[in-house]
């Protein structure tokens, strides 16, 4: 049988208060006498309010509004491995949410290894959003919308804030994620994956028939740059700008067997439609450069068409050879651009490099 202390708890405070009157004065039928006609008004007032809701069935109690229980949970298998790599790769989400209109919410940033389960938590009321996700984006190279400034999802950007639009050392892997989704009232618990794409890139170019010792291009009076129009982004990931990155390189090693020179370069995404092109000049020579060609061709070569957006979402690193032949009067000429397959030849580099510098 449930106990009802609707019934009980008014008459229990009046007979203390008459009683604690008793200890004083010693006589209970003087202590009404003593009890104010305020002190009972309040009193009675107070029991009543409390009544509604102490039922231990709460049957007569309104029903308080909590918000559904709704997680997002974060993944990264766009990979070569094909296995979700999100808390091996990403230190560090920055969130953002929108309502059905598209206007902004809030922004949340998170530490990945505070995440459970690499699952954030959302205190949202029923109904769609949209949440936007950039990975690393903690580090200096990166600048993202402020709060301030962001009222609407076509206003969320994320550019390089780089000197002088030039990338010469190594970039911070940076990662994106958006997924629209609908919370729904119910008693089960709500999960939504959101998957992240990894924009940097490794480009590799080795430069084969070099005919002398060579610890950089500079050794055979040659200079090499990447430039791409991809250093801004809108919320979907979508170059915006027409501004022009150049990609230097950030690693320059020789072999041991040859006289091979691997050149590596930290870009950011490459899609498609990217107009990034590869530039090979002789710093001596006032002529154009030996090498200018659009460099995505060749990184797609073999691909076939339906295939290329798949392609260049799990794939983050390429390989390319530049053929050199030096001439009699000094100097080399190109004799070919070509992709070529990394893993067939990174052990000529593996022991003479550290790790992740190449």
């Amino acid at each position: 049988m449930k106990k009802e202390f609707r019934r009980t708890l008014p008459e229990f405070l009046i007979n203390y208060l008459l009683f604690s009157q008793k200890r004083y004065l010693g006589n209970i039928k003087m202590s009404i006498r003593f009890i104010s006609k305020h002190q009972l008004i309040c009193c009675i007032v107070v029991c009543l309010s409390l009544c509604g809701c102490l039922s231990e069935d709460y049957d007569d109690c309104e029903p308080t509004a909590t918000p559904p229980d709704f997680s997002l949970k974060f993944l990264y298998t766009f990979n070569e491995q094909r296995t979700d790599r999100f808390e091996e790769e990403v230190e560090y989400i920055d969130l953002f949410l929108f309502n059905e209109e598209e206007k902004f919410i809030r922004r949340i940033g998170k530490e990945v290894s505070s995440l459970k389960d690499q699952t954030l938590e959302l205190d949202l009321p029923a109904g769609t959003y949209t949440a936007v996700v950039w990975g690393n984006t903690h580090h200096s190279e990166f600048y993202v919308s402020e709060e301030d400034d962001l009222e609407s999802l076509n206003e969320l950007r994320l550019s390089l804030d780089i000197q002088n639009n030039e990338v010469n050392t190594e970039l911070p892997i940076l990662f994106h994620g958006k997924e629209t989704f609908t919370i729904i009232e119910q008693e089960e618990k709500q999960v939504q994956q959101v998957f992240l794409s990894r924009n940097t890139k490794i480009i590799r170019v080795v430069f084969s028939g070099i005919q002398q010792t060579c610890h950089s291009l500079l050794d055979i009076h040659h200079q090499i740059v990447i430039a791409g129009t991809n250093g801004d982004y809108a919320y979907d990931n979508t170059p915006f700008s027409g501004r022009t990155i150049s990609y230097w390189p950030v690693s320059e090693v020789p072999t041991r067997t040859n006289n091979n020179l691997l050149v590596v370069f930290n870009t950011l995404q490459i899609t498609e439609e990217s107009d990034m092109r590869v530039r090979l000049w002789d710093i001596r020579a006032e002529m154009l450069p030996k090498i200018d060609e659009d460099l995505v061709p060749y990184l797609l070569e073999g691909v076939e068409p339906e295939d290329v957006s798949e392609y260049l979402a799990h794939t983050h690193e390429f390989a390319l050879e530049v053929g050199l032949t030096e001439v009699e009067e000094g100097g080399y000429v190109v004799t070919h651009l070509k992709l070529i397959n990394w893993s067939d030849i990174h052990e000529d580099w593996e022991e003479i490099t550290p790790p992740g510098n190449i």
